[in-house]
């Protein structure tokens, strides 16, 4: 129970919801979301009305199955974090990098009505 208060739990499908943080600079709006051990090409993000979508799944080991833990703390499984965009962001401008288990949206300003949707390439 710990977890739904420190940011990181599980949500009502069973899914793990990844830590994250959201700030704004003077030009862009910055997501960043906690995924270590969570491979690129398992994660998905797209937006669509106004709400950025970040999905995957982060696995075990593969012969997880065959070990005795003694401690487990990690979580894995598939996870699905939404955010919902401010009004004015330059869809044609969105960059997203995956570096070193942190995975950074920048979404500039754009000054104008907003797009419906987008699928977004991690780097």
């Amino acid at each position: 129970m710990e977890d739904v208060f420190n940011g990181e739990g599980f949500n009502e499908s069973g899914e793990f919801t990844p830590r994250s943080d959201v700030y704004f600079t003077s030009d862009q709006y910055v997501v960043e979301v906690e995924l270590p051990g969570v491979k690129k090409e398992e994660t998905n993000l797209h937006i669509h009305e106004g709400v950025l979508t970040v999905k995957g799944i982060k696995r075990m080991h593969d012969d997880a199955e065959n070990f005795s833990y003694s401690k487990r703390e990690r979580r894995y499984g598939s996870f699905l974090i939404n955010f919902t965009l401010p009004l004015d962001v330059a869809m044609e401008n969105i960059k997203a990098k995956y570096d070193g288990g942190v995975l950074t949206i920048r979404l500039p300003w754009a000054g104008g009505k907003k797009k419906n949707e987008k699928d977004i390439e991690i780097n």
